[in-house]
């Protein structure tokens, strides 16, 4: 992850990207990860996923007294709504779906107003309310004006990258 040397330690990098552009900074982070950013200054939570949906987040707001509860374990959620009085019921189109296409669809849980983060996302509470944003998009558009060759040598070039950046890792 690190990818700028003007930084010692990986939570400097996170705090040096999240400042320079926090709406897009978790597309700069490889891995299989959920974050959490507290911006104490203003008072904002970021709560993020990975573009490839490997790790997810799930959460429950109540729009009325502001809380909001989250957690990558939908099973901690259910504890704490329950700890804060909050009632635990079955989502019957979450089950329906479940039961239908055999996992769940978008954000929908299992369990009526929890619902998980989507992959490439960067959630916002500001303390009343909440707000979304994707910070990756694959576009179903192909360009068809770069020459074939041009292609198949740029996908090499990414997965060497890619290989590249894994061995590396390891090494640390």
């Amino acid at each position: 992850m690190r990818i700028e040397n003007s930084v010692n330690d990986d939570f400097s990098l996170l705090k040096k990207l999240f400042f320079e552009s926090k709406k897009s900074f978790p597309s700069k982070i490889y891995g299989n990860y959920t974050g959490i950013v507290y911006d104490k200054n203003k008072k904002e939570v970021y709560l993020f996923t990975p573009h490839n949906g490997t790790k997810t987040l799930f959460y429950f707001f109540d729009k009325e007294n502001k809380i909001l509860i989250f957690d990558n374990s939908l099973k901690y959620v259910i504890d704490l709504m329950r700890e804060n009085g909050y009632k635990v019921e079955l989502d019957d189109e979450g089950t329906y779906c479940l039961v239908t296409v055999g996992y769940m669809i978008g954000e929908r849980t299992l369990i009526k107003n929890v619902k998980k983060l989507k992959p490439a996302t960067i959630f916002k509470f500001d303390g009343g309310s909440l707000s979304y944003e994707n910070f990756f998009k694959i576009s179903s558009y192909p360009s068809r004006k770069i020459d074939e060759n041009v292609i198949i040598e740029e996908l090499d070039n990414l997965f060497v990258e890619a290989f590249k950046t894994e061995y590396d890792k390891d090494l640390k």
